[in-house]
């Protein structure tokens, strides 16, 4: 006789539920129910300000709530609540989905190993924002959620001042200075490198305490471009990001002998 569908998922679950639970030599391992072999949420959120824009960055899960190792997961969902006061958010507040990050091609955001990066630039003074992040496998089950802590867009620092001074014996010195917004406290400096015609990519984190930096990684006959940027703490804990320096240009000093 054929059990109506609601027994026969019923029955399934159930089914499933003992086949998981089986360990090797026919002993019988801990219970694993069917939901919790969901991913987990993602990990080591952080909800930064990047210039006018709030970055977002993550990493993917790779087990589900049974601590099982799991793969396939296609893609993430963000959703975001925004408010006008911080003092009126309220759990029952509805998340509206902003994007969904395909992995495979993540554009507009950036995946770097497992590490998700996406910004927000349809943000405002004023407002408070808070996001959701999910991962999705491939069969289409979303995991468990992950929120932020609200974060609000303020003037971001002006972008520091770099001055480069070319010395004999391959080294470059670097020094940063910049004017730190009131309400926020330095943190310190990013320094980024091209060399020709390539895109900068940073080359070091200075503390709040140095603004110099001696860059020996550098060749003969090759003209470099570097970039700063200042890097603050709000109140709120937030960490903010300047735009770029003007960049400025360098080629390793040839010996006069």
């Amino acid at each position: 006789m054929l059990l109506p569908f609601s027994l026969r998922s019923c029955s399934h679950l159930i089914l499933s539920a003992f086949l998981f639970s089986s360990t090797g030599c026919g002993k019988k391992g801990a219970l694993i129910y069917p939901d919790m072999l969901i991913a987990e949420a993602p990990q080591k959120v952080a909800l930064e300000q990047n210039g006018n824009s709030l970055r977002l960055s993550f990493e993917l899960p790779n087990k589900d709530l049974s601590a099982r190792k799991i793969e396939g997961i296609e893609s993430v969902l963000i959703a975001r609540r925004v408010y006008k006061d911080k003092n009126s958010v309220s759990c029952q507040d509805n998340y509206q989905v902003l994007q969904k990050i395909e992995l495979a091609f993540p554009e507009p955001a950036k995946k770097v190993g497992n590490r998700v990066i996406w910004e927000d630039s349809d943000v405002h003074s004023g407002e408070w924002y808070q996001y959701r992040i999910q991962a999705v496998q491939k069969d289409g089950v979303a995991g468990t959620v992950a929120t932020t802590g609200l974060a609000s867009r303020i003037s971001p620092p002006l972008p520091p001042k770099l001055k480069v001074t070319p010395l004999f014996g391959g080294v470059i010195i670097l020094e940063v200075t910049g004017e730190v917004p009131k309400g926020t406290t330095l943190i310190g400096y990013t320094l980024y490198r091209a060399a020709d015609k390539e895109q900068p990519e940073q080359i070091a984190s200075l503390v709040a305490v140095n603004g110099k930096y001696d860059d020996q990684s550098v060749q003969h006959g090759v003209q470099y471009r570097y970039l700063a940027r200042m890097i603050v703490k709000s109140e709120d804990g937030i960490i903010i990001e300047s735009e770029s320096s003007e960049s400025v240009m360098a080629t390793v000093a040839e010996d006069p002998n």
